[in-house]
């Protein structure tokens, strides 16, 4: 597995979306994207997705456990290596709650961030209008310090190496530099 984080608007999606096009990696490797799973976890609660952040916190591990025995079971099933597109933390309002809780059972070989400048993550943010998400400078510094953070700290503890991808200026540099590392990474 293959785990791939990004701050809301550092273009995570967007990066992994493109280089799943390429049928050299389509061929090798699983896309999920985790917020997708939640959104169909939570489908008959009539909430959507960045409403999850505020149910309490025994419930969001309870849907946290719920998921990563589905991404677990793809793994197997398909034969495929997973690229998980994710969060490394979710704010929540008890605080921060990781994103790749130890006992989810996860084996990741490899951790991948993409990031982006703080002022361009501000853009993206302000013209998403699909989704709630903050716009000031300050609390988009303070999620991308984290982010590498907790990316690094997932390194250290799975004794996966991280590799960082910056995608500020034209998405396919970020999108050719994926490519290439996850077509390294099969050989």
């Amino acid at each position: 597995m293959i785990v791939i984080f990004g701050v809301p608007g550092a273009g995570k999606t967007t990066v992994i979306s493109k280089v799943f096009e390429d049928n050299a990696i389509s061929d090798k490797y699983q896309k999920v994207v985790y917020g997708d799973l939640v959104s169909r976890h939570i489908s008959d609660l009539g909430i959507d997705r960045d409403m999850v952040r505020t149910l309490p916190l025994k419930k969001q591990q309870s849907f946290q456990k719920e998921i990563f025995s589905v991404i677990n079971n793809m793994e197997k099933e398909n034969g495929k290596e997973v690229v998980l597109d994710t969060h490394a933390f979710v704010r929540t309002v008890e605080g921060f709650l990781p994103g790749l809780p130890e006992w989810a059972d996860l084996k990741p070989k490899r951790f991948l961030l993409i990031t982006a400048d703080n002022e361009v993550i501000r853009q993206r943010m302000a013209n998403d209008a699909t989704r709630k998400r903050t716009d000031f400078i300050d609390e988009i510094k303070e999620l991308t310090t984290l982010s590498k953070l907790y990316a690094v700290s997932y390194s250290v503890f799975y004794s996966a190496p991280l590799t960082v991808v910056d995608n500020s200026k034209d998405v396919s540099i970020a999108v050719n530099k994926v490519k290439e590392l996850l077509l390294r990474w099969k050989e």
